[in-house]
């Protein structure tokens, strides 16, 4: 239940994608892999995700993960969903199907030259709900997960409520949403959970307390950090002036480099 993403940028990718698509039971997933120059073997991989109305096209430079790859040498992951959306609200034989692309995805991970012990999801709107359901689904595969735009738990469009499932371990995840966001509210809880409330959700299933809160980036964003006994973490980060949108795009105004601290937040979290 999100809006479309934003128009991809029309620039180049700095990195060199190629489609791998993916069949499961008769239906093809485009799936772009993004492999930047000088790429080392048994690379970290970082799975991105589009929202509603979106595709895996051009979410790699929209997202500036391509940028990021580059210079830290890893593979990207883009993969479309069927008809624009991910079916993370909605159970039923389309979210199955969906679950086993993913688990395909997965398996093809070492074909791509990545490491299966450092794959990360990331995901913007309903791809932020999906990666959520991934991490609860998937953790015993997935290292970590962010989400941008999204919750954890909504309703679905036949307004049942729907819970992401809980972690079989505890999986670090990282939460950014924009506090003017009318899609996914910061602190709404008529259609979907509030952000405070899903990060709280998260560390619980790492048994963490909240080890800090504070003001960042020039004070327009409000920073909660939980860590969990085994010292895997749960991050919250609320921009005060952002929408439905990459946090990123708010690099100039908040004087952070927000794709940087997530990839810091990845690369702190490979599977055991």
């Amino acid at each position: 239940m999100s809006e479309p993403n934003k128009p991809r940028l029309p620039v180049p990718s700095l990195v060199k994608e190629e489609n791998h698509p993916i069949d499961v039971d008769g239906v093809t997933y485009d799936v772009l892999v993004g492999k930047p120059d000088g790429l080392p073997p048994n690379a970290p991989v970082v799975i991105i995700l589009h929202g509603h109305g979106g595709s895996g096209h051009g979410m790699a430079q929209w997202t500036g993960f391509d940028a990021l790859a580059a210079e830290h040498k890893f593979i990207t992951v883009c993969p479309s969903a069927q008809e624009g959306w991910w079916h993370d609200a909605e159970p039923g034989p389309m979210q199955e199907r969906d679950m086993k692309f993913f688990g395909k995805l997965f398996d093809a991970i070492p074909s791509y030259g990545g490491d299966p012990k450092r794959v990360y999801v990331c995901g913007h709107s309903n791809g932020g709900g999906m990666t959520y359901m991934l991490g609860g689904r998937y953790s015993e595969r997935i290292a970590a997960v962010m989400g941008a735009g999204a919750s954890t738990g909504e309703l679905d469009f036949s307004l049942n409520y729907y819970e992401v499932p809980k972690p079989k371990r505890p999986i670090s995840c990282m939460l950014v949403n924009g506090m003017k966001d009318d899609i996914h509210g910061y602190n709404m809880e008529t259609f979907t959970v509030s952000l405070p409330d899903a990060a709280a959700w998260w560390a619980r299933q790492i048994g963490a307390t909240q080890d800090e809160h504070k003001d960042m980036g020039n004070g327009l964003v409000d920073y909660t950090h939980y860590i969990g006994p085994q010292k895997q973490e749960v991050i919250l980060m609320g921009y005060r002036p952002m929408g439905h949108d990459w946090p990123s795009h708010m690099d100039q105004t908040s004087g952070l480099q927000a794709n940087e601290l997530i990839w810091q937040f990845f690369e702190r979290h490979p599977l055991p």
